[in-house]
């Protein structure tokens, strides 16, 4: 060994009492040796928990804390004051290391001493332990400047001073713990990775993380925290909604109740309550629809309503990207500009929050509003249908496919009036759940919509 840095390895366990003496051994079997262990059993209530321990308080090895149901965050704080390792890093019960683990990732912070964390690659498990999948990230010391994707909430290494520096994990949040420690550290410090599976995440059919919605929202409120703690908008941050109307399309969707009101008005609502947003613009061919729409929205003072010149072919068929900067050159206020359809009815205020503080944490030229798409994507080649993804066992972060969903995008205003593609500066995106994503195109989208109101 060339290195004596003490390593904390703290394993939280809440019902896992049948993976935990896997874990636990996979600990005990590092080829690193200089390691404290700390096992907090989070309020188990499971027998294998119970006998197992029993057995570990009397382990010299293991100290261990029982301690009522505080879930994940807390038991994370607990650990970082019980710890008194120079490096610290969190195992779940019913996942497990490799042997060489530990020593890998002590060998990046004992030779980078500006780093703060390092993570590495991993395998997925299922629950019977069969090896699902590869997950490969992008390499952070030669191809990632845009830090918009933490490390894993495990199996990440931390110097356990600057975790404490920055006040250890916020409790507020139950679950999504790796955001909120990774956006308290990035701006201030250095991270990294190894590009190495050393360690096997459980997949489960009921885990906490399969909550798809609530990890959304948590991780949305998180990101608002952020940028309300020391981010300030320099200009207005208006939002465009651009409707044709009557006449105009195949199908006036826009007056059709979904549920008890106009389709327009369930977007036109949520884009009212996001705090964000300075002015709702509503540009159409439809004055029909402005008469309408100014008796329901008489006493709302951020809505704005444009009528567009119907007998103008290039105002007809114009560009959402050229109908936003004709909008925006009038207005050099205007910092940020939220990009909206009606077609996306359940698409909610957070998200278009979610979008807005993502451009303004990251630095953003635009921000897409999508849904990753893991299914096998094949092009035409002039021979054949060629694979896009090949290697369907391992999940690489470059080849990952977004689709872009949802009505939604954010674009800064400089970056408009200086560019005619809105794809081609620095671009990134916000993950909607599946129900916020769907758009009507069809009748038969219609019909599935209804179905969902209810």
């Amino acid at each position: 060994m060339t290195s004596s840095s003490l390593v904390t390895i703290y394993i939280v366990n809440h019902n896992y009492g049948r993976y935990l003496e896997e874990c636990i051994s996979s600990v005990f079997n590092q080829t690193y040796k200089f390691i404290e262990i700390i096992l907090i059993d989070d309020g188990s209530s499971d027998v294998e928990s119970k006998v197992l321990m029993e057995k570990y308080e009397s382990d010299p090895r293991i100290f261990t804390i029982r301690q009522k149901n505080l879930g994940l965050t807390a038991s994370n704080n607990t650990a970082i004051n019980n710890s008194t390792g120079e490096y610290i890093m969190r195992l779940d019960a019913d996942d497990y290391l490799q042997n060489n683990c530990v020593s890998e990732l002590v060998e990046v912070l004992d030779s980078n001493k500006d780093l703060a964390l390092v993570f590495p690659d991993y395998f997925e498990i299922s629950e019977n332990g069969a090896i699902l999948n590869r997950i490969e990230r992008l390499d952070f010391e030669s191809e990632v400047d845009l830090f918009d994707i933490p490390a894993h909430g495990a199996c990440t290494l931390f110097r356990r001073d600057i975790l404490l520096s920055v006040g250890g994990y916020d409790e507020e949040y139950k679950i999504q713990d790796c955001w909120d420690i990774w956006l308290k550290l990035i701006p201030n410090y250095k991270v990294t990775n190894i590009r190495k599976p050393l360690f096997f995440y459980r997949q489960h059919s009921k885990s906490l993380t399969k909550d798809e919605s609530l990890k959304l929202q948590t991780r949305a409120s998180i990101i608002k925290k952020h940028v309300n703690r020391g981010i300030d908008k320099s200009g207005k941050v208006i939002a465009i909604l651009p409707v044709r109307g009557l006449g105009y399309d195949d199908i006036n969707y826009s007056m059709m109740k979904l549920a008890d009101k106009e389709l327009i008005r369930w977007t036109i609502d949520e884009a009212l309550n996001t705090d964000s947003i300075d002015e709702l613009i509503i540009t159409t061919l439809d004055n029909s629809l402005i008469k309408f729409l100014s008796g329901i929205y008489r006493n709302a003072t951020k809505v704005t309503f444009i009528l567009r010149d119907h007998r103008n072919p290039s105002i007809l068929n114009q560009d959402i990207d050229e109908l936003a900067l004709g909008i925006v050159s009038k207005r050099p206020d205007v910092e940020i500009i939220v990009l909206l359809n009606q077609e996306s009815p359940f698409r909610t205020a957070l998200y278009i929050e979610k979008a807005i503080n993502t451009s303004l944490l990251f630095k953003l030229d635009t921000v897409i509003a999508a849904r990753q798409d893991d299914d096998i994507f094949f092009i035409h080649d002039g021979k054949s249908l060629v694979n896009r993804r090949p290697d369907i066992k391992t999940k690489k972060e470059r080849d990952d496919l977004f689709r872009k969903v949802g009505g939604l995008m954010v674009i800064r205003s400089d970056y408009l009036m200086s560019n005619s593609n809105l794809f081609s500066g620095r671009v990134g995106h916000v993950i909607l759940d599946q129900k916020s994503a769907f758009t009507i195109r069809t009748k038969f989208d219609w019909q599935i919509a209804k179905l969902l109101v209810q």
